[in-house]
């Protein structure tokens, strides 16, 4: 007679916890959580992937990020140079391009 826990046999049991460990070491999973990830990319990093990578399109993204943005308030004016601007339609694709390396350098069954 093979022992019951909760209406499952502790054999069949045993066995899918077996293939559990099995699966769970050969598979990882990572989720990266990128809060405000359009504004943390240094502008200065994409202009130079792009100067490398893609020579054609330098003269342009530095004229659009060669130099800081600001935000004026009143009086007061605020300097950044961190991320895309807001409503660029090439802000997307800037930043997949920043972060692609770190992409292939994961590693993984999935991504052979």
């Amino acid at each position: 007679m093979v022992p019951v826990l909760k209406g499952v046999p502790t054999l069949l049991l045993t066995v899918f916890v077996l293939l559990l460990i099995q699966i769970l070491m050969i598979i990882s999973v990572l989720k990266i959580d990128f809060k405000n990830a359009f504004n943390m990319i240094y502008r200065d990093r994409i202009i130079s992937i792009i100067a490398d990578s893609y020579p054609e399109a330098y003269l342009f993204v530095s004229q659009a990020y060669g130099s800081p943005s600001f935000l004026a308030y009143g009086e007061n004016c605020i300097f950044y140079q961190k991320g895309v601007q807001q409503g660029d339609p090439l802000g997307p694709l800037l930043f997949s391009i920043v972060i692609q390396p770190l992409i292939s350098s994961l590693s993984s069954p999935f991504n052979s």
